[in-house]
């Protein structure tokens, strides 16, 4: 898996973009001999606002859109807190589609992030993503959960 994420801000608002480019394939030889390959792309792109009165805290509100032609409505919320200069750690929820072109789906983030220069930094930590698709005939029920590593930059 492939993520990468890219954020700007100006005062109390900001833009925030991300984009997965998943790969997996697995083949079992037993009774049956079955094989799985799936490649799907995930891009989201939000707008985050900051209130004032808590400055750690920021809402947003987004899409998400999958290789299977799907788009969802995002809702949700962002934690950052400063542990030193360089060093952030980050908590994130959303959720979204009410059957809006899916069922539901939903995002939790933990992550730390190293801070390698103005405009440069390395986000690290788990990610647990999950949709549900119903369209014609065909239910889809997706759980990811894993490692990420990603780069972001600031301009």
């Amino acid at each position: 898996m492939h993520s990468s994420r890219s954020w700007r801000r100006s005062g109390s608002g900001g833009v925030n973009a991300d984009f997965q480019y998943i790969n997996l394939y697995g083949e079992s030889s037993g009774i049956l001999e079955t094989s799985l390959d799936l490649k799907n792309v995930i891009g989201e792109v939000d707008l985050l606002f900051r209130p004032t009165a808590a400055p750690t805290l920021r809402f947003l509100a987004g899409v998400r859109v999958y290789s299977v032609g799907q788009t969802v409505r995002l809702l949700g919320a962002y934690g950052s807190w400063m542990l030193s200069d360089r060093w952030d750690f980050s908590l994130r929820e959303d959720f979204g589609g009410f059957g809006v072109s899916s069922e539901f789906t939903y995002q939790m983030m933990a992550f730390f992030r190293w801070g390698i220069s103005g405009t440069l930094s390395l986000p690290f930590g788990y990610r647990v993503l999950g949709y549900q698709i119903r369209k014609d005939d065909v239910w889809m029920n997706t759980r990811m959960s894993g490692l990420v590593l990603g780069l972001d930059i600031r301009f």
